[in-house]
């Protein structure tokens, strides 16, 4: 490899770069005069670059016709390809500034259901109105055992956003806070406790409802607890962020079932 990188770096500075500028105008201008006026030159400057470049490509590149000078085939194929390097050298130099009234593409968005239910529609209504050339594909993530969530598809390019509360220690990654949440924990108005003050004990004693979407492992939730040597026990397990959850608390006879959830997605419909 060390090897290549030293061949193509000595081909290039055996070559006069400079001539690319030249080439450039040629093949837009089509004849000399008017492409040393257009890149500075004077006209006998840009007649021996087209010279030395008539020797690099071994071709005439521009040749007499009854409308002036036309491109030869070799000239209309290297056409196509010097406008992507001048291009991508002038990016590599300038960075393109981004206008997102003009931006056209997918944004690809990975999310679980509470940052979908909670954010997306903000994210539509706003880049309808200022990038309407965008379309907005979500995907649901892969849970991974270190981090909770897998962050490699935003590492390795493959989306563009994640919406989530769960962290990562990769370096590489700019994060944004978006909204501050708090949990609220709902029961039955028939339920015995329901309008004295939610102690830890009493939080313990109640049969849970568990909002599980992101598989067996246990939720924040429990984590806290354990952390505090506590846990509580969970009668409904359900994989869905829905109001389905707070039909259940409602609908139970004796009004025991508890649903912790977040303010955001569950407080009004409580």
């Amino acid at each position: 490899m060390q090897k290549k990188t030293i061949s193509i770096v000595s081909e290039l500075r055996a070559m006069d770069l400079n001539l690319l500028v030249a080439l450039r105008a040629l093949l837009d201008e089509r004849h000399v005069t008017r492409a040393a006026e257009a890149t500075g030159l004077s006209q006998p400057a840009m007649s021996r670059a087209m010279q030395r470049l008539r020797a690099m490509f071994n071709d005439p590149l521009l040749v007499k016709s009854e409308q002036g000078y036309d491109l030869t085939l070799r000239a209309l194929d290297i056409d196509l390809a010097l406008r992507k390097i001048l291009s991508d050298i002038q990016h590599l130099i300038v960075p393109p500034t981004f206008d997102p009234a003009l931006a056209k593409g997918d944004i690809r968005i990975l999310a679980l259901d509470y940052e979908l239910v909670v954010l997306l529609p903000k994210i539509v209504s706003r880049i309808s109105k200022e990038a309407p050339g965008l379309n907005i594909w979500t995907i649901a993530p892969k849970m991974n055992a270190a981090e909770g969530l897998d962050f490699s598809p935003l590492i390795n390019g493959d989306i563009h956003l994640i919406l989530t509360a769960f962290q990562t220690t990769h370096s590489g990654i700019y994060r944004q806070r978006l909204l501050d949440e708090k949990n609220i924990c709902i029961t039955a108005s028939n339920h015995p406790d329901a309008n004295q003050t939610l102690t830890n004990e009493r939080f313990m004693q109640r049969d849970h409802v568990w909002v599980n979407i992101i598989g067996p492992d246990p939720g924040q939730i429990d984590q806290i607890l354990s952390e505090h040597g506590l846990s509580r026990r969970t009668k409904v397990s359900r994989a869905q962020l829905s109001p389905g959850g707070i039909h259940l608390v409602h609908h139970r006879d004796d009004g025991h079932l508890a649903l912790s959830c977040h303010f955001t997605v569950f407080g009004k419909k409580a």
